[in-house]
């Protein structure tokens, strides 16, 4: 590996073992800009939305340039939108979403299949914050934030102030724990992704003082599959039956 551009990240053995959950969708859509445009990206069904089930997801943003699906070279290039949305239930990949759309273009393509799926749980990166400005232009419902005390001044320290932050943060301190909860997702068999081209990227994602993509490669849907992890952990805390930040949330809006 070191010969190939560094140590790996992920463990290869547990990769392999997990690409034996890969398969084709059964199901494939292009996502244009406008009716009339050529392509700039694509949408991967594995399974339909179930009518009951909580879904899960999480999605990368790129730098909200606009480029043909069929323009994007195999290898290098500019960065890429992705997302990658999990079923609750068995965290099995359910869909995948995949381009280099605008950024108010991926975030309609992401508000039309995250409320497909009920409503999933939608964990965006807020490094470039367009795409969640448009997500809450457009009302989407179930978006993933964390709070933090922003008035600490108060008498009581059991009652702090509090605010939202729709979103995650990914940056030099969020970034190790973020990959290392789901590297561990999937060395324990939690998360099970079906995208091979997921697995393309992980397979070229290496370890260092920045893990990331080896030169020439992108780790785009390595991002999306990691943010999906953190939604992840909120939605287990629903099925515990335990109050979320998320939950309170949404009970003080009605």
């Amino acid at each position: 590996d070191a010969a190939l551009g560094g140590m790996l990240y992920f463990d290869r053995v547990v990769l392999e073992m997990a690409q034996g959950l890969t398969s084709p969708p059964v199901e494939r859509y292009e996502t244009r800009a406008r009716p009339e445009s050529n392509p700039d990206g694509e949408v991967l069904i594995w399974e339909l939305p179930v009518i009951g089930e909580r879904y899960y997801a999480g999605a990368d943003t790129a730098d909200g340039l606009g480029e043909e699906l069929a323009l994007l070279p195999q290898k290098g290039g500019s960065d890429r939108n992705a997302c990658a949305i999990y079923k609750a239930s068995d965290n099995s990949q359910v869909c995948a979403i995949y381009g280099r759309q605008e950024e108010h273009s991926f975030a309609r393509v992401l508000d039309r299949w995250g409320r497909s799926y009920n409503n999933a749980l939608l964990c965006v990166e807020r490094n470039r914050r367009s795409v969640l400005s448009n997500l809450r232009g457009l009302a989407y419902p179930n978006l993933y934030f964390t709070d933090k005390v922003v008035d600490q001044h108060v008498l009581l320290a059991s009652n702090p102030v509090r605010q939202m932050e729709y979103g995650f943060n990914t940056d030099s301190k969020t970034r190790p724990t973020l990959l290392g909860d789901f590297r561990e997702a999937l060395s324990m068999r939690v998360m099970r992704p079906r995208d091979t081209a997921f697995f393309d990227e992980a397979e070229n994602f290496v370890a260092g003082e920045k893990p990331q993509a080896r030169s020439g490669t992108h780790d785009d849907r390595v991002f999306a599959h990691a943010l999906a992890n953190q939604a992840r952990k909120m939605v287990r805390l629903e099925y515990r039956g335990r109050t979320t930040p998320r939950m309170l949330a949404g009970r003080m809006s009605m």
